[in-house]
């Protein structure tokens, strides 16, 4: 596309870092983040989604993050790949900092973002946490959904049979 002297827009990039994610290609990836930096959508949520979400499948979560930081919107979706990323590595620390920076934010969390804490609750056995969550999840009207829900009995089922 550049060599034909036709710029890319902001919704040229997703195919592309998907395809580096389909490859496996960090290094493709990565000079894909450095063109979308050079032609100024370097803080445009739409790319800079789909970048943070290749890092964070490409095992890369240092570089998801530091971009997570750059972006100025911020929706549940990101968020959520953030958190998850984070909690399929066992850094309970970090999950627990965006599931916050969430929340303090105007950002509503949704079944999925439940979800993916209430697991590490059962993982780390945080009762205390996971029990709070419980209540939030109440709050924000979310107890009969599919994903809570079976998150929810794993935990407490995790608890009480160990």
């Amino acid at each position: 596309m550049l060599s034909f002297g036709s710029l890319p827009d902001k919704y040229s990039f997703p195919c592309v870092i998907k395809a580096c994610g389909a490859l496996n290609n960090v290094r493709l990836g990565r000079l894909v983040h450095d063109t979308i930096r050079l032609l100024g959508f370097k803080f445009d949520v739409f790319a800079g989604s789909f970048l943070v979400m290749f890092y964070e499948e490409s095992r890369c979560i240092d570089n998801a993050r530091c971009l997570f930081d750059k972006l100025s919107q911020r929706d549940c979706v990101l968020c959520n790949v953030m958190l998850n990323g984070y909690v399929i590595r066992g850094e309970s620390e970090n999950a627990i900092r965006v599931f916050k920076e969430m929340r303090s934010s105007e950002r509503k969390p949704n079944s999925l973002t439940f979800a993916g804490i209430l697991s590490l609750c059962a993982t780390e056995a945080m009762i205390d946490l996971g029990i709070q969550l419980h209540g939030s999840v109440v709050y924000f009207r979310l107890e009969f959904d599919s994903p809570v829900v079976n998150t929810l009995l794993a935990m407490f089922s995790k608890w009480v049979y160990g």
